[in-house]
């Protein structure tokens, strides 16, 4: 899954905002698995939450276009959390300020 802020507006705290996001998704996900009665079944995942210039906008032809977008800054997080173990935070406090 991919989330984006600050296109197509401006949006100064993007960042804050980005990171409350995930540690969002992290806490409604324990809570989830918290009223599971039958807790071998869980779900493993990970974040990574980056900040930086992009190219973002309608990507395609006039018949099949999406609108997305590209380099580092996008993928970066993805190579660096799969390096994280499951349910890893760095810096919670950030989201919390």
């Amino acid at each position: 899954m991919l989330a984006l802020w600050n296109t197509p507006d401006p949006q100064p705290d993007h960042a804050l905002r980005a990171v409350r996001a995930a540690l969002s998704i992290l806490e409604r996900s324990q809570r989830a698995y918290d009223r599971l009665e039958d807790r071998s079944h869980y779900l493993q995942f990970r974040i990574g939450v980056t900040t930086g210039e992009a190219m973002v906008g309608n990507v395609g032809t006039s018949e099949l276009f999406n609108y997305g977008s590209l380099p580092a800054t996008i993928t970066r997080p993805l190579g660096i959390r799969s390096t994280w173990p499951i349910g890893w935070r760095s810096q919670p406090s950030l989201a919390r300020s």
